[in-house]
């Protein structure tokens, strides 16, 4: 109940009268804000992760922004910042995280309408090995299975409480699990996808939540002239727990994929995970990235960096529009760090 009323009468109230803005003009510390969202997906889609926006709400929310902020292309955002320049209005760049394909059939008609510029970091694990699917998305698809009420992984058992698998004896997620994996991480999946018949899920779903862009899709989004086009990694990789040799591999090939997809350079990388490193950010700038960004409030990350990352604010898909643009206008304040 008390959910219900933050969200749906609360939320549009002090939306609706302004109070949100107010706060946010008085204790105003930042003038540039980075939005990340993931998918855009049909409205009555059945989801099996919080990832994805529905196609209204996304429209809607692309509408509130641009009433709001001046949105700007991501590049240009940070160099505005980093020169020092003060916007007259509050400015954002909104970017998407793993490359979804649906992107290219749910938000660029949006987008093109309102002609708003976004950036794309998109994996290219699946233009690799076809067959592959994002861990996090491969482990929805297996414990989006309501019968199951506990699963095995490398030894450790998952039991599912209130929709959620908690690891036995621990409070952490399967997913918080899995993000504090290193190198071994991709054979212990591969073998919970195995055990679980991840191919048996993924036939019976909606490739809406897990098929990724393809390379003539990124092409002709790049030259719409309205994206972006950053490097995610390939193979969602966490990049402090990584050797040597599987870091370098992920950020020289996922940026040279896409720059001969694009035919343009690749400048920007953002963290898989917001998860990185000293090394990390060494390799990153020697492969040639200017901009790293990770999922996160935390400004100034990377001090060593020739233009330093801003912070970036994830946009909820499993709360109301008011909600997102009340922690929006609070993201330009000290009150969200």
């Amino acid at each position: 109940m008390k959910k219900y009323i933050t969200r749906n009468l609360l939320s549009p109230l002090i939306s609706l009268l302004g109070i949100d803005r107010v706060v946010s003009e008085v204790m105003r510390s930042r003038d540039y804000l980075i939005l990340t969202f993931h998918g855009v997906v049909p409205d009555n889609t059945p989801r099996i992760n919080f990832r994805h926006m529905g196609v209204t709400q996304f429209r809607e929310m692309v509408k509130h922004l641009k009433s709001r902020y001046e949105i700007l292309p991501l590049q240009t955002l940070v160099e505005m910042q980093a020169a020092g320049i003060r916007p007259k209005r509050k400015s954002i760049a909104l970017t998407f995280d793993d490359g979804y394909e649906n992107l290219f059939h749910h938000a660029l008609p949006i987008l093109k309408a309102e002609k708003v510029h976004i950036s794309i970091f998109p994996l290219v694990g699946q233009m690799i090995n076809p067959e592959w699917i994002m861990w996090a998305d491969a482990m929805d698809l297996i414990l989006a299975d309501k019968e199951k009420g506990t699963v095995r992984l490398n030894g450790d058992f998952f039991h599912k409480q209130e929709g959620i698998f908690i690891r036995e004896g621990h409070r952490e997620t399967i997913h918080e699990f899995v993000k504090q994996l290193g190198d071994e991480r991709d054979w212990k999946i591969q073998r919970f996808q195995e055990d679980y018949k991840l191919e048996n899920c993924r036939v019976q779903s909606n490739p809406d939540l897990w098929r990724l862009l393809s390379p003539d899709q990124i092409r002709v989004m790049h030259e719409t002239g309205l994206v972006e086009i950053g490097s995610h990694g390939v193979f969602h990789g966490n990049m402090s727990k990584l050797n040597d040799a599987m870091l370098i591999d992920e950020l020289h090939k996922s940026k040279y994929l896409l720059e001969e997809i694009i035919q343009a350079e690749v400048k920007s990388l953002a963290y898989p995970n917001g998860d990185f490193s000293a090394l990390s950010n060494q390799v990153a700038f020697k492969a040639g990235y200017s901009y790293l960004f990770a999922a996160t409030m935390t400004a100034k990350l990377f001090p060593e960096a020739p233009l330093q990352a801003l912070p970036r604010f994830s946009v909820s898909n499993s709360t109301t529009n008011y909600v997102n643009l009340i922690k929006i206008e609070l993201g330009f304040t000290p009150l969200i760090k």
